[in-house]
Protein backbone atom coordinates (compact mmCIF):
# COMPACT_ATOMS: atom_id res chain seq x y z
CA UNK A 1 0.00 0.00 0.00
CA UNK A 2 1.32 3.42 -0.94
CA UNK A 3 2.09 5.86 1.83
CA UNK A 4 2.33 9.60 1.67
CA UNK A 5 3.64 12.47 3.78
CA UNK A 6 1.06 14.99 2.71
CA UNK A 7 0.05 15.86 6.23
CA UNK A 8 -3.55 16.15 5.11
CA UNK A 9 -5.16 16.39 8.51
CA UNK A 10 -8.57 16.77 9.98
CA UNK A 11 -8.29 19.42 12.73
CA UNK A 12 -7.65 18.30 16.04
CA UNK A 13 -8.45 14.90 13.24
CA UNK A 14 -6.82 13.13 15.18
CA UNK A 15 -11.24 3.42 18.37
CA UNK A 16 -12.80 3.04 21.30
CA UNK A 17 -16.12 1.69 22.49
CA UNK A 18 -18.44 2.11 25.38
CA UNK A 19 -20.12 5.02 27.15
CA UNK A 20 -18.23 8.05 28.33
CA UNK A 21 -17.17 7.67 31.94
CA UNK A 22 -16.56 10.77 34.00
CA UNK A 23 -13.81 10.94 36.57
CA UNK A 24 -14.86 11.00 40.21
CA UNK A 25 -13.99 14.46 41.46
CA UNK A 26 -13.23 13.09 44.88
CA UNK A 27 -10.78 10.53 43.58
CA UNK A 28 -7.07 10.56 44.24
CA UNK A 29 -6.55 11.20 40.51
CA UNK A 30 -8.37 14.52 40.57
CA UNK A 31 -6.77 15.68 43.81
CA UNK A 32 -3.34 14.71 42.55
CA UNK A 33 -3.89 16.62 39.30
CA UNK A 34 -4.68 19.77 41.26
CA UNK A 35 -1.65 19.33 43.52
CA UNK A 36 0.60 18.82 40.51
CA UNK A 37 -0.77 21.90 38.81
CA UNK A 38 -0.23 24.07 41.86
CA UNK A 39 3.34 22.89 42.13
CA UNK A 40 3.97 23.76 38.49
CA UNK A 41 2.43 27.17 38.94
CA UNK A 42 5.00 28.06 41.58
CA UNK A 43 7.48 28.54 38.74
CA UNK A 44 5.83 31.86 37.94
CA UNK A 45 8.06 34.73 39.15
CA UNK A 46 6.62 36.74 42.02
CA UNK A 47 6.83 39.87 39.88
CA UNK A 48 4.29 38.38 37.49
CA UNK A 49 1.77 37.64 40.22
CA UNK A 50 0.69 41.23 40.80
CA UNK A 51 -1.70 42.88 40.77
CA UNK A 52 -3.93 39.99 41.87
CA UNK A 53 -7.53 39.81 40.66
CA UNK A 54 -10.20 39.45 43.34
CA UNK A 55 -12.85 37.41 41.50
CA UNK A 56 -13.02 34.12 39.64
CA UNK A 57 -13.85 35.99 36.47
CA UNK A 58 -10.89 38.30 36.96
CA UNK A 59 -8.45 35.41 37.43
CA UNK A 60 -9.86 33.59 34.41
CA UNK A 61 -9.71 36.66 32.20
CA UNK A 62 -6.14 37.48 33.20
CA UNK A 63 -5.19 33.85 32.60
CA UNK A 64 -6.64 34.00 29.11
CA UNK A 65 -4.66 37.16 28.35
CA UNK A 66 -1.49 35.47 29.56
CA UNK A 67 -2.20 32.39 27.44
CA UNK A 68 -2.81 34.54 24.37
CA UNK A 69 0.57 36.20 24.96
CA UNK A 70 2.36 32.86 25.21
CA UNK A 71 2.86 33.00 28.98
CA UNK A 72 1.74 29.48 29.74
CA UNK A 73 2.96 29.21 33.34
CA UNK A 74 1.32 32.49 34.26
CA UNK A 75 -1.96 31.44 32.61
CA UNK A 76 -1.88 28.16 34.50
CA UNK A 77 -1.31 29.93 37.81
CA UNK A 78 -4.22 32.30 37.21
CA UNK A 79 -6.61 29.48 36.32
CA UNK A 80 -5.56 27.63 39.46
CA UNK A 81 -6.09 30.72 41.59
CA UNK A 82 -9.57 31.06 40.10
CA UNK A 83 -10.26 27.45 41.05
CA UNK A 84 -8.88 27.99 44.57
CA UNK A 85 -11.15 31.00 45.01
CA UNK A 86 -14.24 28.94 44.12
CA UNK A 87 -13.71 25.17 43.71
CA UNK A 88 -17.38 24.79 42.70
CA UNK A 89 -17.10 27.14 39.72
CA UNK A 90 -16.82 25.17 36.44
CA UNK A 91 -15.10 27.84 34.35
CA UNK A 92 -11.57 27.52 35.80
CA UNK A 93 -11.77 23.76 35.32
CA UNK A 94 -12.83 24.19 31.70
CA UNK A 95 -9.91 26.55 31.11
CA UNK A 96 -7.53 24.07 32.73
CA UNK A 97 -8.92 21.34 30.50
CA UNK A 98 -8.31 23.31 27.32
CA UNK A 99 -4.92 24.42 28.60
CA UNK A 100 -3.76 20.80 28.73
CA UNK A 101 -5.65 19.51 25.71
CA UNK A 102 -2.82 19.47 23.19
CA UNK A 103 -0.18 18.09 25.57
CA UNK A 104 -2.04 15.60 27.74
CA UNK A 105 -5.51 14.57 26.60
CA UNK A 106 -6.13 12.32 29.59
CA UNK A 107 -5.26 15.07 32.05
CA UNK A 108 -7.56 17.47 30.23
CA UNK A 109 -10.46 15.00 30.53
CA UNK A 110 -9.99 15.00 34.31
CA UNK A 111 -10.73 18.71 34.42
CA UNK A 112 -13.55 18.60 31.88
CA UNK A 113 -15.19 15.74 33.75
CA UNK A 114 -15.19 17.66 37.01
CA UNK A 115 -16.63 20.69 35.20
CA UNK A 116 -19.42 18.51 33.82
CA UNK A 117 -20.23 17.29 37.32
CA UNK A 118 -20.66 20.90 38.37
CA UNK A 119 -22.35 22.08 35.15
CA UNK A 120 -23.91 19.14 33.26
CA UNK A 121 -25.15 21.42 30.48
CA UNK A 122 -21.78 22.99 29.65
CA UNK A 123 -21.38 22.50 25.91
CA UNK A 124 -17.76 23.66 26.12
CA UNK A 125 -16.88 21.03 28.70
CA UNK A 126 -18.53 18.24 26.70
CA UNK A 127 -16.75 19.51 23.59
CA UNK A 128 -13.46 19.42 25.47
CA UNK A 129 -13.99 15.76 26.33
CA UNK A 130 -14.87 15.09 22.70
CA UNK A 131 -11.74 16.81 21.41
CA UNK A 132 -9.58 14.91 23.87
CA UNK A 133 -11.03 11.56 22.88
CA UNK A 134 -10.77 12.50 19.20
CA UNK A 135 -7.07 13.22 19.62
CA UNK A 136 -6.68 9.76 21.17
CA UNK A 137 -8.53 8.05 18.32
CA UNK A 138 -11.35 7.01 20.66
CA UNK A 139 -14.02 8.01 18.19
CA UNK A 140 -17.06 6.39 19.78
CA UNK A 141 -16.45 8.20 23.06
CA UNK A 142 -15.72 11.41 21.18
CA UNK A 143 -19.04 11.10 19.35
CA UNK A 144 -20.96 10.63 22.61
CA UNK A 145 -19.44 13.78 24.12
CA UNK A 146 -19.79 15.91 20.99
CA UNK A 147 -23.35 14.83 20.25
CA UNK A 148 -24.23 15.92 23.77
CA UNK A 149 -22.47 19.24 23.16
CA UNK A 150 -24.41 20.02 19.99
CA UNK A 151 -27.63 18.89 21.65
CA UNK A 152 -27.02 21.54 24.32
CA UNK A 153 -25.73 24.22 21.92
CA UNK A 154 -26.53 23.58 18.24
CA UNK A 155 -24.87 26.86 17.29
CA UNK A 156 -21.49 25.97 18.81
CA UNK A 157 -19.34 25.79 15.68
CA UNK A 158 -16.35 24.11 17.34
CA UNK A 159 -18.49 21.19 18.50
CA UNK A 160 -20.19 20.79 15.12
CA UNK A 161 -16.80 20.87 13.39
CA UNK A 162 -15.27 18.27 15.69
CA UNK A 163 -18.31 16.05 15.28
CA UNK A 164 -17.85 16.24 11.52
CA UNK A 165 -14.28 15.04 11.95
CA UNK A 166 -15.44 12.16 14.15
CA UNK A 167 -18.09 11.06 11.68
CA UNK A 168 -15.56 11.12 8.84
CA UNK A 169 -13.19 9.03 10.96
CA UNK A 170 -16.05 6.58 11.55
CA UNK A 171 -16.45 6.12 7.78
CA UNK A 172 -19.57 8.23 7.48
CA UNK A 173 -18.32 10.96 5.11
CA UNK A 174 -21.80 12.22 4.25
CA UNK A 175 -22.62 12.93 7.90
CA UNK A 176 -19.14 14.34 8.39
CA UNK A 177 -19.50 16.74 5.52
CA UNK A 178 -22.92 17.87 6.72
CA UNK A 179 -21.52 18.77 10.13
CA UNK A 180 -18.43 20.42 8.64
CA UNK A 181 -20.56 22.55 6.33
CA UNK A 182 -22.81 23.55 9.22
CA UNK A 183 -19.75 24.54 11.28
CA UNK A 184 -18.44 26.60 8.37
CA UNK A 185 -21.76 28.39 8.04
CA UNK A 186 -21.78 29.11 11.78
CA UNK A 187 -18.23 30.52 11.80
CA UNK A 188 -16.95 31.24 8.29
CA UNK A 189 -13.85 33.05 9.59
CA UNK A 190 -12.36 30.20 11.60
CA UNK A 191 -9.45 28.89 9.51
CA UNK A 192 -9.41 25.48 11.22
CA UNK A 193 -13.09 24.95 10.52
CA UNK A 194 -12.57 25.97 6.90
CA UNK A 195 -9.68 23.51 6.59
CA UNK A 196 -11.79 20.67 7.91
CA UNK A 197 -14.61 21.57 5.56
CA UNK A 198 -12.11 21.57 2.70
CA UNK A 199 -10.95 18.09 3.69
CA UNK A 200 -14.57 16.90 3.57
CA UNK A 201 -14.76 18.28 0.02
CA UNK A 202 -11.60 16.37 -0.90
CA UNK A 203 -13.25 13.22 0.42
CA UNK A 204 -16.19 13.80 -1.92
CA UNK A 205 -13.78 14.59 -4.81
CA UNK A 206 -14.90 18.20 -5.19
CA UNK A 207 -11.40 19.40 -6.00
CA UNK A 208 -12.15 22.88 -7.29
CA UNK A 209 -14.42 23.80 -4.40
CA UNK A 210 -11.90 22.37 -1.92
CA UNK A 211 -9.21 24.57 -3.48
CA UNK A 212 -11.32 27.68 -2.83
CA UNK A 213 -11.88 26.71 0.79
CA UNK A 214 -8.20 26.03 1.48
CA UNK A 215 -7.25 29.35 -0.10
CA UNK A 216 -9.73 31.05 2.21
CA UNK A 217 -8.26 29.26 5.22
CA UNK A 218 -4.75 30.39 4.23
CA UNK A 219 -5.90 33.99 3.91
CA UNK A 220 -7.08 33.78 7.50
CA UNK A 221 -4.03 31.91 8.81
CA UNK A 222 -0.95 31.41 6.67
CA UNK A 223 1.09 29.71 9.40
CA UNK A 224 -0.33 26.18 9.13
CA UNK A 225 1.57 23.67 6.94
CA UNK A 226 -1.46 21.42 6.68
CA UNK A 227 -3.48 24.12 4.91
CA UNK A 228 -0.85 24.43 2.18
CA UNK A 229 -0.50 20.65 1.90
CA UNK A 230 -4.25 20.28 1.55
CA UNK A 231 -4.29 23.03 -1.07
CA UNK A 232 -1.58 21.11 -2.90
CA UNK A 233 -3.76 18.00 -2.87
CA UNK A 234 -6.74 19.89 -4.29
CA UNK A 235 -4.56 21.39 -7.04
CA UNK A 236 -2.83 18.11 -7.80
CA UNK A 237 -6.09 16.24 -8.17
CA UNK A 238 -6.94 18.81 -10.84
CA UNK A 239 -3.58 17.96 -12.46
CA UNK A 240 -2.25 21.45 -11.81
CA UNK A 241 1.09 20.08 -10.68
CA UNK A 242 3.27 23.23 -10.81
CA UNK A 243 0.81 25.02 -8.54
CA UNK A 244 0.62 21.99 -6.26
CA UNK A 245 4.41 21.95 -6.05
CA UNK A 246 4.46 25.60 -5.03
CA UNK A 247 1.94 24.89 -2.27
CA UNK A 248 3.96 21.93 -0.96
CA UNK A 249 7.17 23.98 -1.03
CA UNK A 250 5.73 26.55 1.36
CA UNK A 251 6.69 24.37 4.34
CA UNK A 252 7.98 21.09 2.93
CA UNK A 253 11.45 19.83 2.07
CA UNK A 254 12.22 18.96 -1.54
CA UNK A 255 12.14 15.30 -0.58
CA UNK A 256 8.62 15.65 0.83
CA UNK A 257 7.51 17.78 -2.12
CA UNK A 258 8.57 15.18 -4.68
CA UNK A 259 7.09 12.36 -2.64
CA UNK A 260 3.79 14.24 -2.41
CA UNK A 261 3.78 14.90 -6.15
CA UNK A 262 4.50 11.24 -6.77
CA UNK A 263 1.58 10.27 -4.59
CA UNK A 264 -0.73 12.63 -6.47
CA UNK A 265 0.38 11.23 -9.82
CA UNK A 266 -0.38 7.77 -8.44
CA UNK A 267 -3.85 8.86 -7.31
CA UNK A 268 -4.46 10.28 -10.78
CA UNK A 269 -3.45 7.01 -12.43
CA UNK A 270 -0.16 8.35 -13.81
CA UNK A 271 2.21 5.65 -12.64
CA UNK A 272 5.21 6.54 -14.80
CA UNK A 273 5.13 10.13 -13.59
CA UNK A 274 4.75 8.89 -10.02
CA UNK A 275 7.87 6.73 -10.42
CA UNK A 276 9.82 9.70 -11.77
CA UNK A 277 8.84 11.84 -8.78
CA UNK A 278 9.75 9.13 -6.29
CA UNK A 279 13.14 8.72 -7.94
CA UNK A 280 13.71 12.47 -7.66
CA UNK A 281 12.67 12.32 -4.00
CA UNK A 282 15.27 9.63 -3.33
CA UNK A 283 17.95 12.01 -4.58
CA UNK A 284 17.01 14.61 -1.98
CA UNK A 285 18.05 14.67 1.67
CA UNK A 286 15.46 14.02 4.35
CA UNK A 287 13.93 11.51 6.74
CA UNK A 288 11.31 9.96 4.44
CA UNK A 289 13.55 7.60 2.50
CA UNK A 290 11.91 4.42 3.81
CA UNK A 291 8.43 5.68 2.94
CA UNK A 292 9.56 6.75 -0.53
CA UNK A 293 11.18 3.37 -1.23
CA UNK A 294 7.96 1.62 -0.25
CA UNK A 295 5.96 3.94 -2.47
CA UNK A 296 8.34 3.43 -5.37
CA UNK A 297 8.24 -0.34 -4.99
CA UNK A 298 4.44 -0.39 -4.82
CA UNK A 299 3.86 1.85 -7.84
CA UNK A 300 6.54 0.05 -9.88
CA UNK A 301 4.83 -3.26 -9.25
CA UNK A 302 1.50 -1.68 -10.14
CA UNK A 303 2.89 -0.27 -13.38
CA UNK A 304 4.27 -3.68 -14.29
CA UNK A 305 0.75 -5.11 -14.24
CA UNK A 306 -0.41 -2.49 -16.71
CA UNK A 307 -2.82 -0.85 -14.32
Amino acid sequence: MLRCSLGMILMLALSGCGPLKLTDAGSLGYRQRMADQRARAQAVPESERTPAPTTVEGWVDSGSVAAANGKGARALWHYLEAHRLDPQHPEPLIRLGYFHLSQDAEKSVTFFARAIELAPDSARAHTGVGLARLSQGRYDEAAVALERAVEIAPGFATAQDALGVVYAAQDDPRAGRSRSQLARNLDPRDARILNNYGVSLLTSQEWSEAEKIFRSAILLDSSQPSYYNNLGVALGRQRRYPEAETAFERFGTQQAVQNNLGYLHYLNGENEDAIACYELALGESGDDRVTILRNLKAVTELAATGR
